[in-house]
């Protein structure tokens, strides 16, 4: 395994009382190094931020053997790479909503 490059671009504050990081997911798409899921408020796997459609697991969460093994055959299977392929989709995308991944 390599590891994977940052994804934010971090700044400092001038008085380096904090910092703040953005990422250009569109700009700067890294879909080919991603290697984050996201869990939904209804119990759903989602594979891209901008994922249409998540995957229910809700009847896995008290099975750990299977959740894990279920989760690592959808991230196997997964073809969701939007910041890649968005000039070439239609724009009647539709997306989960941030609030729902708690964006």
């Amino acid at each position: 395994d390599q590891p994977h490059k940052p994804v934010a671009n971090r700044f400092e504050f001038a008085d380096g009382q904090g910092t703040f990081g953005t990422i250009a997911s569109i700009t700067q798409p890294f879909c080919q190094d991603c290697n984050r899921a996201r869990l939904s408020a209804d119990g759903k796997v989602y594979t891209c931020l901008f994922g249409e459609q998540g995957h229910d697991i809700r009847h896995l969460l008290n099975k750990p053997e299977q959740l894990t093994h279920h989760i690592a055959q959808i991230w196997q299977q997964r073809k969701d790479q939007y910041s890649l392929q968005r000039n070439k989709q239609q724009h009647n995308h539709k997306r989960i909503e941030m609030f729902v991944l708690g964006g």
